[in-house]
């Protein structure tokens, strides 16, 4: 896979399956994950929306 497969697949992972995804994919490629891991930090996270929350609308 490529930096940027990888990339996009690890933007699905949540935080705690990140890791393990990484160990995974990267396997002995210590580079690779480097990069990865550069990209993602590079990335702005998407703010988490709870539309389940009760809400009064005026």
């Amino acid at each position: 896979m490529t930096v940027e497969e990888l990339y996009l697949e690890a933007l699905e992972c949540s935080v705690d399956e990140l890791s393990v995804f990484l160990d995974f994919a990267c396997a002995d490629d210590s580079r690779l994950r480097v990069d990865v891991e550069e990209m993602l930090g590079n990335t702005d996270p998407v703010p988490e929306i709870n539309f389940e929350e009760d809400s009064e609308v005026a």
